[in-house]
């Protein structure tokens, strides 16, 4: 039971995983509404960026939301049924979970280094394809979230830069959000050495997906105000 969901921590965690993650997609899906819109009005690729980026993560978290309970449904109260399709069903959605996070994370950064080139896009996204299909050919958990922290901290760094030159309270709270992202995977990174630190990785991550919504709730209230 435990290989079925093997990126998602220790089998006693999956129905509050499923929960967590489930709220998490919630809020992946707002930011991408509301990336969406923002692009829709300034027709900035940036925005088109932020809200591919979390239409993906909204889908990833999804997925997991709802498979996971799926999995505990089928194992405790079908144990007669072949588990080998739900094992391959698993390992396929391992597969697509690193691949969508990943390639997530590479548009947030095609988003606040404003590239344009589609070109240059698409190789840092093939360049994710092969990263996930190393990690998942070699069941690697270290590996896929240690190149998650690397994306997320070139991410990072563009927020630092913003704080530096605005010194507002929007930008450090991005700053801080991307942070507890990345603090999430560290976590994750950890697992090995502490089940409960998958627990304290997806909180991590909650909170900085709750604090980007805050921050997008703002600047919203604040642009229909002027």
């Amino acid at each position: 039971m435990g290989v079925i969901i093997k990126f998602r921590g220790p089998e006693w965690f999956y129905g509050f995983d499923a929960i967590i993650q489930l709220f998490g997609s919630i809020i992946a899906l707002v930011l991408a509404i509301y990336g969406y819109k923002a692009y829709k009005l300034s027709h900035q690729k940036k925005y088109l960026y932020f809200s591919m980026a979390f239409g993906l993560l909204a889908i990833n978290l999804i997925i997991y939301a709802l498979f996971i309970p799926a999995v505990f449904i089928v194992y405790n109260f079908y144990s007669g049924i072949d588990m080998g399709f739900a094992l391959q069903v698993g390992q396929i959605l391992n597969f697509i979970f690193m691949a969508a996070t990943l390639g997530a994370y590479i548009l947030l950064i095609a988003s606040y280094a404003k590239l344009e080139q589609k070109s240059v896009i698409l190789i840092l996204l093939a360049l994710s394809l092969v990263v996930s299909l190393f990690a998942f050919r070699f069941s690697s958990i270290t590996g896929f979230n240690l190149t998650a922290v690397l994306l997320l901290l070139a991410v990072m760094a563009y927020n630092c830069k913003n704080c530096i030159q605005t010194k507002s309270r929007t930008a450090m709270l991005v700053f801080l959000s991307f942070f507890l992202i990345a603090l999430g995977h560290l976590f994750f990174v950890g697992s090995g050495i502490s089940t409960e630190a998958f627990l304290i990785g997806h909180i991590a991550q909650l909170i900085g997906y709750v604090s980007l919504l805050i921050m997008f709730i703002k600047v919203h209230n604040h642009a229909k105000k002027n």
